[in-house]
């Protein structure tokens, strides 16, 4: 499905962009939650196979999300379609592919969370223990967390066929969409024009190489 025009150089590229990368975040571990995103790709049987080497991104109508968030996420799929060896065609040409690109945040809704938190065991007020350092408590908070999403539609740049769509979401704690879409954006590159056979589970950490290189294309872009 990826682009043969620009697709050896755009492979050398990520290959140095994820050692580059690698090499830095080796200097200094750093333990973080991971992110949960759920993912679902769909490709028409016709369109597999198929040699597509140009795009022109579209919003949907009507548009769900604010401008500054809907101009983040086509900068952050831009970036995710250039990893997968597409570029932009040119006002005027006409593309392999047009591709809607939507995105948007859920109600905020209650969760309870539980999980093993260590504490001083003097700090239980037991009199009895001195030199015990630490013991584990079952902690149980009630956390507020909303889903956000991306989804991409791609059509033949012709006719209204529809090809392949990708849909990715997270639900986390922040109230803000913006922070979730390079996360999104990233879990989408790797299966854009493949078929998943329904909803998968794909776990990223914060610094994983595919983040970093939208979030890269991102700061390329504010130049």
């Amino acid at each position: 499905m990826i682009g043969s025009r620009g697709k050896e150089e755009t492979g050398v590229m990520r290959a140095l962009f994820s050692f580059l990368v690698l090499a830095a975040l080796s200097a200094s571990a750093c333990a973080s939650v991971s992110h949960e995103v759920s993912v679902e790709a769909v490709c028409a049987p016709g369109a597999r196979g198929r040699e597509f080497v140009s795009y022109r991104l579209v919003q949907p109508s009507p548009v769900r999300q604010n401008h500054a968030e809907h101009a983040g996420a086509l900068q952050h799929v831009r970036t995710a379609l250039s990893g997968r060896g597409l570029f932009e065609a040119p006002p005027g040409i006409l593309p392999d592919l047009v591709i809607e690109v939507d995105c948007g945040q859920g109600a905020t809704r209650g969760k309870l969370f539980t999980r093993m938190v260590p504490v001083r065991a003097d700090s239980l007020n037991n009199p009895f223990v001195i030199s015990e350092p630490m013991t584990m408590v079952v902690v149980t908070q009630r956390v507020y967390v909303s889903p956000k999403f991306l989804l991409l539609t791609a059509r033949a740049g012709d006719s209204t066929q529809e090809l392949w769509r990708v849909w990715t979401s997270l639900t986390d704690e922040s109230v803000e969409l913006e922070p979730a879409l390079p996360v999104l954006a990233a879990a989408a590159m790797n299966v854009i024009g493949h078929d998943t056979g329904g909803i998968t589970q794909l776990r990223l950490k914060p610094r994983d190489v595919d983040i970093l290189f939208i979030e890269a294309g991102m700061k390329v872009a504010r130049r």
